[in-house]
């Protein structure tokens, strides 16, 4: 069980954490082929007769579905993806055509057409963008995994300030597998218990959050847009060009808020939305850092923080594998 936090009389209970077990598809080899037509093209003639032979197999046959198991077990959603099982198939010329057009790509949508159309639910009215953002990440590296093969290879410029090489690297996805977490508690909204506010009070206080969805993503990144189209302050010019250089409007960055008005869906039981944000507001930063990190703790998904040594300088980074244009468009795609 969860510790609960001795502050204040009635402090409710902490749900309970669920014991996670190992994933059955851990040692899941993604750059082995899903379809085997050796032995039939072995039986073809002819150059016609072994184009003949791919015609014959049905799109589904060629791109199989095939069921794996999403971190979350699917116990968020409320039994739309029983035991957690989704159905994926690799990425095929319709997500190409996608992913090229320019239109959806700087809209972020692109990978939204990515998972409708290479990823299955038993329950055919679920929409993809109601996955929760760990899943949605593990979905993406598991299709490029069956889709291109497991080595991924991504250009990173140096962090250390006297080298700043970049330099290129090869991945493993393979490697994924052994940072895939489950889920840990065994519903969501996820109780937190704000240190700052109930030491001030000196009665509990607490908020209900829910984890990110997609969806979730698609609002920040519209509002983002929209704040980044409505940018006012005085333009600073290149005297001899003209070109604007910069601007001395000063931006915060209002991510962090953003997605606490999302998320948190009551205060001490309070769900009026303008309350809330006012709570929000007046966040202190103990409250804020236990929540965004009861949150990341608490959220299934898959690490994807990797350690790289600069070839240069020996430098050793930590970092988030980065998705780049040859995540979906190899320039060596599955070893060839």
């Amino acid at each position: 069980m969860a510790k609960e936090i001795p502050v204040g009389r009635n402090t409710p209970k902490v749900q309970p954490e669920i014991p996670v077990t190992p994933q059955e598809d851990k040692k899941t080899d993604l750059s082995m082929p899903r379809v085997d037509l050796s032995e039939q093209a072995k039986a073809t003639k002819t150059s016609e007769e072994l184009v003949d032979l791919l015609i014959s197999r049905a799109p589904d046959d060629l791109l199989p579905w095939e069921k794996i198991a999403i971190p979350s077990r699917g116990i968020y959603y409320d039994g739309k993806i029983p035991d957690g099982m989704v159905e994926v198939r690799p990425m095929g010329l319709y997500t190409d055509k996608i992913l090229a057009t320019a239109r959806l790509t700087q809209s972020g949508q692109a990978i939204d057409y990515v998972y409708k159309n290479c990823v299955r639910f038993s329950d055919k009215t679920f929409d993809p963008l109601d996955l929760l953002v760990g899943d949605r990440m593990f979905l993406l590296f598991y299709l490029r995994g069956i889709t291109h093969g497991n080595l991924y290879e991504f250009q990173l410029t140096c962090s250390n300030d006297d080298c700043k090489k970049q330099s290129l690297h090869t991945y493993n996805l393979n490697n994924l597998a052994n940072n895939i977490k489950g889920p840990k508690y065994q519903k969501e909204p996820v109780r937190i218990h704000l240190p700052y506010f109930s030491k001030i009070t000196q009665k509990d206080i607490w908020i209900d959050a829910r984890f990110m969805r997609g969806r979730d993503i698609n609002v920040i990144l519209r509002k983002q847009k929209f704040a980044e189209q409505m940018k006012g302050g005085s333009k600073v010019r290149d005297a001899k060009t003209g070109n604007i250089i910069g601007s001395t409007e000063i931006s915060l960055d209002t991510t962090i808020e953003e997605n606490l008005n999302l998320l948190i869906v009551s205060v001490n039981g309070v769900a009026d939305r303008d309350k809330i944000q006012q709570i929000i507001s007046r966040l202190h930063g103990q409250d804020t850092a236990t929540i965004r990190e009861t949150l990341r703790d608490a959220e299934p998904g898959i690490d994807t923080k990797i350690i790289v040594n600069c070839p240069e300088c020996a430098n050793e980074m930590r970092i988030d594998l980065p998705i780049t244009e040859s995540f979906f468009r190899p320039t060596n795609p599955a070893g060839v």
